[in-house]
């Protein structure tokens, strides 16, 4: 059927030609005319069929599917095999048999058929018919088959969707040509149309990204899901021309990427609700990584400035307009940055004596390329502060001063702080003159730096002629001297070095010299601070008191041992009277041959027995006492070096045996240096402080003695006698280390009250120190402190 096309108005007279003069079939009924009626005032195309007695189509009712044609033809019974084709179009290569056209079929088959294409010619052009046709159930086995088939007009609907493809197709060729990817989003279904630049921004191939909104939300940043939704909504209802996000997708390789989404809507209903969105996706990774590149280092230099105190500011000489940050603009006192800035604004700041020093600095600057002041200025926010500026001048090819940039950074701070120097200098200095004792300060090379007036009043030299000169030769000693100074520099500190300086007449005062180092801001020692502290009329005062306190002593001691001496010394002085008178009477009763009572002649004896035992008690008791007091008359012994816990395991070798018997001793080592002692001496202690110890049990109980050594106090050894036992009463701690003073009963145990003020003397001579702590009912805890040995030199034990 390859005909062209010819003029609609000769076709439709042909076909109504044709329609005449066809055949009609007989016995076919016509419509009737109420129906024909009925169904030309219908906005559609109708058509009634019906198959003849030997098959073939005849149609009852034919009204047009298009509005402008006229009425239903007059078809009435016509063959399908006679229409009109002439109004079909001519691409059809071949008929459409009669038996497969949407009508025929659906009486045939019984079944209904829908949507079926047809192109007509009318009105000067194509059109597109959409054909769906229904069987008509007949009421009588003999009636013949029928259909009703209706036409729709789908012309400008198909043309629509063919130029929405081209469209589209048009978009996908600028889509993949192009560094944007396109979507469509379908509202009411929930899919999404993508394009496959898109699908190739994040990784995928365009048969992999899902159509599904859901899905494709799950791709979005957790962080982002919230300020996307936000937008999309706020577009949807009205209140922004465009959906504008960024917003970070996940990449298929799992990395996120940042990607700048805008979209509009572009279809709505008849009620404006939102049915499509379509819009662009580009990747902006590049774009933010540079932009967060650039806010970290914005954000480190101004951290840096904000840090250091530091405004910076950038000056075009040619506007004489200053780019600043905001710190700059704090200087002078305002928090947020001006409208704008020059030197104009900056002078009228400037205190007003301060201001030739700012104009200097400018035109110093244009000639030497350098700016630099420090003056005083009015901030806006009130007040007086100091700060600097520093900068440098740029110029262009031909030298010409184009810009300068700097820094302003406010120093009222250090300029308070350098006024508090000057201040305590001269406040130092008035101390120094105000000292009666020689001051002097000494550099690391043993030189005088600055001297005071004792100084020059104890040298008879003046201060200009002592600075400069070594510090020894002030003095009678100087290699002496100069020890002493070497060691303050070695080891920070001398304490009482006996010295003796020189005066220009000859005189000579003995001092004791005193020195520290003294250190720079960056710790290094910049030299050494002396004093020297006459000690001439010091010495004759400690003299005088070292023999008062001597004969004080001495008359405690007398006292005390008057004291411990007078109660055994009577007791046997008693015994032994009561002994003499009883042998004398023996006596007398053997003189005078009176023995026969030989009962009462052994009482006697007896009782003068018991009389001479107390007596010797008593004097056994004195003896103690005479050989403790002997220790303290005793000449110092000589020390060796030696390690602390051998003393320890010496003298646990000498305890008496009912410390075994009545406690249990443990010894805990921790790394004790080594001391200079004499053996004998501390075990002497020892032994005494672990018999202390172990009479200290509680009633009933076996005593726990803990021995602990190992470092003490800054360069001291440490040794701890520790018990669980009755403890001390606090009122008695102060006076434990008193001589002939004791908390043990009286009876055979008791003590001469002398032990621990023996050992209190050892220690001490030793350079060490005794103390105790003690909880009644908990224990108590005896502590030793001796110095150690000196790391090198010294004798060393054969141990």
């Amino acid at each position: 059927m390859n005909r062209a096309p010819g003029d609609p108005t000769r076709l439709r007279a042909q076909a109504e030609a044709k329609v005449a003069a066809a055949p009609r079939a007989t016995g076919t009924p016509h419509a009737d005319p109420s129906l024909l009626r009925a169904i030309d005032a219908l906005p559609i195309g109708v058509t009634l069929v019906e198959l003849g007695e030997d098959g073939k189509p005849r149609f009852i009712v034919h009204k047009s599917a298009h509005e402008r044609m006229p009425g239903p033809l007059p078809v009435g019974g016509m063959a399908f095999d006679d229409l009109p084709y002439e109004v079909f179009h001519p691409d059809r290569a071949t008929r459409m048999p009669v038996e497969d056209w949407p009508g025929p079929r659906a009486a045939r088959t019984g079944e209904a058929v829908h949507n079926s294409e047809i192109h007509t010619f009318q009105e000067g052009r194509w059109r597109v018919l959409s054909v769906s046709a229904a069987p008509i159930q007949a009421s009588d086995p003999g009636e013949p088959r029928r259909a009703v088939a209706v036409l729709l007009d789908v012309t400008d609907r198909v043309e629509q969707a063919r130029q929405v493809e081209e469209v589209k197709a048009r978009l996908s060729h600028v889509s993949d040509a192009s560094n944007d990817g396109f979507f469509d989003l379908d509202l009411e279904a929930g899919h999404v149309k993508s394009s496959r630049s898109l699908a190739s921004m994040l990784g995928y191939d365009l048969s992999e990204i899902s159509t599904d909104v859901a899905a494709l939300q799950r791709l979005v940043h957790p962080e982002d899901l919230e300020r996307d939704r936000a937008a999309r909504e706020s577009h949807l209802r009205g209140e922004s021309d465009q959906y504008v996000n960024e917003l970070r997708l996940r990449h298929k390789d799992g990395q996120w990427r940042w990607f700048d989404v805008r979209g509009k809507v572009v279809g709505r209903d008849p009620d404006g609700k939102p049915l499509r969105v379509a819009g662009t996706v580009t990747d902006v990774t590049q774009r933010r990584r540079t932009e967060d590149a650039l806010r970290v280092q914005q954000a480190q230099l101004d951290i840096a400035a904000r840090s250091g105190g530091l405004g910076l500011w950038e000056l075009d000489l040619a506007t004489n307009q200053a780019w600043r940050t905001v710190e700059h603009d704090r200087r002078f006192g305002y928090d947020a940055l001006q409208p704008s800035w020059g030197p104009d604004e900056a002078l009228r700041h400037v205190v007003p004596d301060d201001r030739p020093v700012f104009l200097r600095a400018f035109e110093e600057a244009l000639s030497t390329g350098h700016f630099h002041y420090e003056l005083r200025i009015h901030p806006a926010s009130g007040g007086l502060r100091w700060i600097e500026a520093n900068g440098e001048v740029f110029r262009d090819e031909a030298g010409k001063p184009v810009r300068m940039a700097g820094t302003v950074v406010d120093v009222t701070d250090r300029k308070a702080a350098e006024a508090r120097v000057r201040e305590a200098s001269a406040y130092a200095r008035s101390l120094l003159e105000a000292s009666i004792d020689p001051l002097v300060t000494i550099s690391p090379e043993g030189k005088v730096t600055d001297v005071n007036a004792a100084t020059e009043a104890a040298t008879g030299v003046a201060r200009d002629r002592i600075v400069g000169t070594d510090f020894a030769d002030s003095f009678t000693e100087p290699e002496r001297a100069r020890a002493g100074y070497l060691q303050a520099l070695s080891a920070g500190v001398v304490r009482d070095l006996p010295l003796t300086i020189r005066h220009a007449s000859g005189r000579t005062t003995e001092v004791l010299y005193n020195a520290t180092v003294y250190r720079g801001a960056d710790g290094q020692v910049q030299g050494v601070f002396a004093a020297a502290r006459d000690v001439s009329e010091l010495r004759a005062t400690q003299e005088q008191r070292a023999i008062a306190s001597r004969l004080a002593a001495m008359g405690r001691l007398v006292s005390g041992l008057a004291h411990q001496v007078n109660n055994p010394l009577a007791a046997q002085l008693s015994g032994q009277g009561v002994a003499l008178e009883v042998l004398g009477d023996i006596r007398e009763r053997i003189l005078q041959g009176d023995l026969q009572d030989r009962t009462a002649v052994l009482r006697n004896l007896e009782d003068a027995i018991e009389a001479l035992g107390d007596a010797q008690a008593g004097g056994q008791r004195i003896a103690r006492i005479v050989k403790d007091l002997s220790i303290f008359a005793r000449p110092e012994p000589r020390r060796s070096r030696f390690r602390l816990a051998d003393v320890v395991s010496d003298a646990l070798r000498w305890m008496p045996g009912f410390v075994a018997k009545t406690s249990s001793v443990q010894v805990r080592h921790q790394d004790a240096p080594e001391v200079m002692v004499s053996p004998a001496q501390i075990e002497q202690v020892i032994v005494h402080l672990v018999t202390n110890a172990a009479r200290a049990a509680l009633p009933g109980t076996r005593g726990e003695i803990v021995l602990r050594t190992g470092p003490g106090a800054r360069g001291m050894a440490r040794l701890e006698v520790v018990d669980r036992g009755v403890g001390i009463d606090p009122a008695d701690l102060d006076r434990v280390f008193e001589p002939f003073f004791t908390t043990r009963p009286v009876g055979e145990e008791r003590g001469t009250g002398l032990g621990l003020a023996i050992c209190h003397a050892i220690v001490t001579a030793h350079g060490g120190s005794l103390t105790v702590k003690s909880t009644p009912g908990k224990g108590a805890t005896f502590r030793v402190e001796l110095p150690a040995a000196p790391e090198v030199g010294g004798e060393t034990a054969g141990r």
